[in-house]
C-alpha cells in the first residue's frame, strides 16, 4: 500500500481527499499546512505528496514544491 501526504489548510477538503485516496488503496496523512508538511516529509517516507491551497500564504504549496523539489 501507497503512502501519501496531504497537506492544506482547510481540514474539510482534506478530510475528503483522504476519504477518496483511502477507496483507491493509498494510506493517507494529513499535516495542516506547508510548515507541518515539511516536517512530516522530514519524518516518514511518502510515495507522494499533494497540496490542498484555499488561502494562500507564503509556506503553502508552492513553498512545499520548492523545499522538496
Amino acid at each position: 500500500m501507497r503512502r501519501i501526504l496531504v497537506v492544506g489548510d482547510d481540514p474539510h477538503i482534506c478530510l475528503a481527499i483522504r476519504a477518496w485516496l483511502k477507496r483507491y488503496g493509498f494510506r493517507v496523512s494529513i499535516a495542516d499546512g506547508g510548515v507541518n508538511g515539511l516536517a512530516a516529509l522530514d519524518n516518514a517516507a511518502f510515495g507522494g505528496c499533494r497540496t490542498v491551497e484555499t488561502k494562500r500564504s507564503a509556506s503553502g504549496g508552492p513553498h512545499v514544491a520548492r523545499s522538496r523539489r
